[in-house]
Order: structure tokens, then C-alpha cells, then sequence
């Protein structure tokens, strides 16, 4: 196997054209001459006590591909001690391709900056072989469009996986499509596991372009100061959308936490949506989205408002199904909107909406008591009232008008023991019954029959 110490870009170059397996990169900058590809089986890593900087000049590229085998190539520090930066591509400060073959990359603690005409970070469109690439603890920032990408469409019907553990990607914000994360097309899957992602137009952005639409997972991450925090649209297309434990806060003015738009299933769990004023909606669902199921799932919306609210379903004819359960609703001007009569409610809070807890559209009278699903719900202190007037709607027999009695409202949503929400929502499948709103506790026996609380997340 084939070892090298470099330190400068022309013995970068003649490392890689050389195929040398092992590089190690023993200089605080190189800076390159000309376009590099990485074809074969390689790991770049650091000796030099110190990040290190590769310079592409805002001319050259780094690009990764195969030579007609499957290909593995690993790139940076895994430790963590130092990072490698590539900086001012000519189009991508890093490409990632397939021409022939299977191509499998991981960057470890690497920054993708400052690209000339795109992105930080673009797995190409149209790979010939399956394509992964896996980023741990690594940074796009100040691209001219996108900090990580994966480009356009996937006609040749190969897998292209882009995980994304606990990294990062800012300041992309030149336009309406500049994204912290993208992704286009079938056969595309999107793994974001962690990570902060800020002052990006949209933190991901996930826009079907013909065909079939990719399948997106975000687990445990955070969006801030984005105009959306995640943004989801496709008219023609199949999309699979879970995002569990994402943080959405500080919106951009006019901005929106969530925007789904597509013809498949979305899933958001576990999550907290914190927005401001002068925004649109925590969660927008429109009129794109259809033949698929809606969830929302022990998730806060807190503090959205404009005039879709906590949770703003638009005129949504063709949805097949919404699900609402064990969420909280607090302080936005409405907690849901919605003109469908096929979104189903349960167990959750609606609390100090600053004007309705639940806002049919004109025209749609009986948005919540017509399906007879809807029940096991609190609805307390909305400033205008609990319902929209004049659309005929009504408490389920079930729900309550009653003080939710938080532990600190409007920071701490737990509930006090002497709240009326604890155990008195639906049958838990553990046994017992769950509490009413998101992130409580759930119970072994009923509320008043000596019941005793199990930690854990309904």
C-alpha cells in the first residue's frame, strides 16, 4: 500500500495521480494548480499539528468518482483533533460522481466553503453506480447556494444516500432556492441525524423534480433563522418524509417552521416549533398534498403568529388522512386551520391561542365535530374563543375547558400533578392511559384509581 507525506498542492496532485492509498496532508495550505479527481480506493488524512486549508482558487475543483470499479475513499481526521477545509471551488468546493461504478465516501471533521457558483457539498445527478456518502462532524458554510446537495434528477434509477451525522451548514441565503440541505429526486434518500442548520433562505429543502420524489429521515436536529426550516414541495411526485425531534425556532420574518407539499406520507414527531410574530405557520400543509396520511405526533407549536397559525391545513380536498395526537398548541394566533374535515384530533392542548384554538375556513362548517374521531382534548384561555364563530363546530363529549396547568407556561409545558390532563386521555398501548398534550407522561391505571406514572414519551 502505497504511503505519502505531501505538503504542497502540485504534491497533492501527483499523490492522487500516482493513486497513492494513503496521503497524508503535513502543511497548514495547499494550494492547487489544477482539478483533482480521486478515482480509486484512498484515505486523505492530517499528520500536520493543525487544520488544514486546500485551496481551489475559485478556479479548480476536488472531485470524487470511480475508474470503473467500486470505489471507497475516506477524507479527513476522525478524531476530531483538526479539520480539512476545501475552499472556493470553481462550481462545488467538493463533487462527489459515479461514471462507471459503486462509489462509497466519508469526510470526517470537514468544512465544504466559500464555492465559486454553487455548492459546498453536490453528489452529481444521473450517477451511473450507487453513490454514499457519509459526512460526520463536518460544515458547509457561505456557498453561493447550498451548503450539501444532491443535485437534480436520478434517471438511471441507482441508490444515492447523503447521511449527514451531526453537521452543519449556514449563511446560504443569495435566494429562494439556497438551502443548508437539498435533495430532487427518486431513489434519493436524506439522512440528517443531528446537526444545527442557520441563516439558510431553507434549512432542508426537498423539491421533486419529476418522477418519483426522494425519502427524507431527520432525526434530533435543529433549524434556525430560516425562512422554512424545512421545506418539502412536489406537485407529481412520492415523497416519505419523518422527521423526529427536529427544533425549529427564530424564524425569518414571514417564514414558515414546516411546509409540506407533496403526494406522500409525512411524518413530525417528538418535535418543538417555536416561531414570532411575523410569521406564516409552524406547520403548513397545502393543497399539493395528497395520497398520502398526515402525522403529527407529540410535537409543541408554540408562539406562530400568523395567520395559519400553530398548524394551517389548506384546502386539502384530496388528503387521504391527518392525524393530530398528543400535541401542544400555545400562544400561536390559531392553533390549527384547517377547511378539511379529514383532520382527526386527539389528546392535545389547546392553550392561549391569541384568538382560536381551532379555526374552521369559510365554507367548511364542523371541521372538528363532524368526523366524530375527534376528543380526548383540552382547550383553555384562546383569547377569541375556542372555536371559529359561525362554523357551527363543538366540544366533543370528551374534551375539557380547563386550565392544562403547566409548570411554567410559555417555557416549561409539564404538567403540574394536579393537572387535569394527566391521565385521562386515550388507553395506552403500555396499559393505563396516556396524558393529554406532547411530552408528557403516561400512566398505568386511570386518573382517580390510584394510578402511578412511568417516565416516557407518549
Amino acid at each position: 500500500m502505497a504511503t505519502v507525506s505531501v505538503t504542497t498542492g502540485a504534491e497533492l496532485a501527483t499523490a492522487i495521480g500516482n493513486s497513492d492509498e494513503i496521503i497524508h496532508l503535513n502543511a497548514a495550505t495547499f494550494t492547487m494548480g489544477a482539478t483533482v479527481t480521486v478515482d480509486y480506493d484512498c484515505v486523505i488524512d492530517i499528520t500536520y499539528v493543525g487544520d488544514v486549508v486546500i485551496e481551489l482558487g475559485n478556479t479548480f475543483s476536488f472531485i470524487i468518482d470511480d475508474s470503473g470499479g467500486a470505489t471507497t475513499i475516506v477524507i479527513g481526521d476522525s478524531t476530531g483533533t483538526y479539520q480539512i477545509t476545501f475552499n472556493e471551488g470553481n462550481a462545488d468546493s467538493m463533487r462527489v460522481q459515479s461514471s462507471a461504478a459503486a462509489v462509497d465516501a466519508t469526510f470526517h471533521y470537514c468544512s465544504f466553503t466559500n464555492a465559486n457558483a454553487t455548492k459546498g457539498l453536490s453528489i452529481l445527478s444521473d450517477p451511473v453506480g450507487d453513490v454514499t456518502v457519509t459526512c460526520n462532524n463536518c460544515t458547509a458554510h457561505d456557498n453561493t447556494t447550498d451548503g450539501f446537495s444532491i443535485t437534480g434528477t436520478n434517471d438511471n434509477g441507482v441508490l444515492v444516500m447523503l447521511i449527514l451525522n451531526d453537521c452543519s451548514a449556514y449563511n446560504h441565503t443569495t435566494g429562494s432556492s439556497s438551502d443548508g440541505i437539498t435533495a430532487h429526486a427518486g431513489n434519493q434518500f436524506l439522512i440528517i441525524n443531528g446537526g444545527f442548520y442557520y441563516n439558510n433562505y431553507n434549512g432542508v429543502s426537498v423539491i421533486g423534480d419529476g418522477g418519483e420524489g426522494p425519502t427524507v429521515y431527520v432525526n434530533g436536529t435543529t433549524f434556525y433563522d430560516c425562512f422554512y426550516g424545512v421545506k418539502v414541495l412536489g406537485t407529481t411526485n412520492v415523497f416519505g418524509v419523518d422527521l423526529n425531534c427536529v427544533n425549529v425556532y427564530a424564524p425569518k420574518d414571514n417564514g414558515y417552521g414546516v411546509r409540506f407539499s407533496g403526494l406522500g406520507s409525512f411524518t413530525i414527531r417528538n418535535s418543538i416549533l417555536t416561531g414570532k410574530t411575523a410569521v406564516i405557520s409552524g406547520i403548513y400543509i397545502d393543497g399539493n398534498s395528497s395520497q398520502g396520511a398526515v402525522n403529527v405526533l407529540n410535537c409543541l407549536v408554540k408562539d406562530w403568529g400568523g395567520n395559519y397559525g400553530g398548524l394551517g391545513f389548506i384546502t386539502l380536498g384530496t388528503l387521504k388522512s391527518a392525524i393530530i395526537d398528543h400535541c401542544t398548541f400555545y400562544n400561536n394566533k390559531r392553533g390549527i386551520r384547517t377547511g378539511t374535515k379529514k383532520v382527526v384530533c386527539t389528546n392535545t392542548i389547546f392553550a392561549n391561542q391569541t384568538e382560536t384554538g381551532w379555526f374552521g375556513e369559510t365554507g367548511a362548517d364542523r371541521t372538528y365535530i363532524a368526523s366524530g374521531l375527534n376528543g380526548n382534548n383540552i382547550f383553555y384561555g384562546n383569547v377569541s374563543a375556542d372555536f371559529r364563530a359561525g362554523q357551527n363546530d363543538t366540544y366533543a363529549e370528551n374534551d375539557l375547558q380547563l386550565d392544562p396547568k403547566f409548570v411554567n407556561p410559555g417555557s416549561d409545558f409539564t404538567l403540574k400533578p394536579n393537572s387535569p390532563c394527566l391521565n385521562t386521555g386515550s388507553p395506552s398501548p403500555q396499559g393505563g392511559y396516556t396524558s393529554i398534550g406532547a411530552w408528557q407522561r403516561i400512566s398505568i391505571a386511570k386518573a382517580g384509581i390510584g394510578s402511578i406514572n412511568i417516565q416516557g414519551k407518549t
